[in-house]
């Protein structure tokens, strides 16, 4: 069973594997940005989307009467800032190497054509937070742990912990028991590791987990910490917030606009990219909130009991 292997797994081990689970999780979430259409076969947009996102560009090259894609590299000539050349490595199919524009057509994943750095980051933290809150759920379970005399004792003590553990109840045998219930001898002494009370950071923990998702759905245009804000937010605000988690976004889009020009330009495809709708539904929000410029969650003011309403103008006449 794969719970086993997990459970039996070193803690270094299973750290990095929880880490690597959100890093996937959270790309899978912004390949998703954009929708694709008119691309070849065989280039899936998801293919292009992961690469652009894991290495900042890649090349598309015609192999044959095929178009491919592939991560890649500028080399040759320098020209101004960059070489004029690209050259991309398809496994299976083959390496492709030439002038950008003439035989490879390269897309930037942003305006400084770089990966995603946050989803690293966010996912190393993630994995932090996973340690912290399953020391914490153990630690739930520790009692205070009794002093014992001898080995007879201390067995009997281990075996009812490993009972309480695993769910189950135990009774433990002891020679002295009436002594200590019923003459009030000398107590039990125990040994605290824990404190019981430090169980509650679980929910600060939880917050804090929470906050960060937010904080890397911002960059890239999900503004969820504006929208629980609201109540408490004027439009400016709000709208002001949202405009900034845009910049990302909007210049990942822009520059695969400009790389579906040049396929259409070079290849003769009709390619066209655009928001998801998930996006797309993000900006209208966005949008809507910039037209109306009204804050239509602050509260009209209570009329006061007993004072009157005022007169009309035919009343005052």
């Amino acid at each position: 069973m794969f719970t086993t292997f997990y459970d039996n797994m070193k803690a270094k081990v299973q750290k990095g594997y929880n880490t690597q689970v959100h890093y996937f999780n959270l790309l899978n979430a912004v390949i998703s940005m954009f929708d694709w259409q008119g691309l070849p076969d065989t280039i899936r947009p998801e293919v292009l989307e992961s690469i652009l996102s894991s290495e900042g560009t890649v090349g598309v090259a015609k192999f044959g009467s095929e178009l491919w894609c592939g991560p890649g590299g500028y080399c040759g000539e320098v020209k101004g800032l960059l070489p004029t050349e690209y050259q991309i490595t398809v496994t299976g199919v083959g390496h492709e190497q030439g002038l950008v524009g003439e035989k490879l057509a390269v897309c930037w994943n942003n305006n400084t054509a770089t990966p995603d750095f946050p989803l690293i980051q966010t996912a190393s933290i993630l994995g932090e937070i996973d340690v912290s809150e399953k020391l914490n759920v153990l630690f739930s379970r520790l009692l205070r742990i009794p002093k014992v005399h001898d080995q007879k004792e201390k067995d009997v003590v281990e075996r009812a912990i490993k009972a309480i553990i695993n769910g189950n109840v135990e009774a433990v045998v002891s020679d002295n028991i009436k002594d200590q219930l019923l003459e009030e001898k000398t107590p039990q002494e125990f040994l605290d590791l824990i404190d019981v009370k430090d169980v509650d950071k679980l929910q600060y923990l939880a917050g804090y987990r929470d906050e960060i998702i937010k904080r890397f759905f911002q960059i890239y245009g999900q503004d969820t910490h504006a929208n629980s804000k609201r109540a408490q937010q004027s439009v400016e605000e709000i709208t002001g917030t949202s405009a900034l988690c845009m910049i990302i976004p909007e210049q990942k889009l822009m520059q695969r606009k400009k790389f579906a020009e040049q396929m259409n330009s070079m290849f003769g495809t009709n390619i066209t990219v655009d928001y998801s709708k998930c996006w797309k539904d993000t900006i209208n929000d966005v949008t809507d909130d910039d037209k109306d410029g009204v804050d239509d969650t602050a509260e009209e003011p209570e009329e006061k009991e007993g004072e009157p309403d005022e007169p009309s103008n035919s009343e005052n006449q």
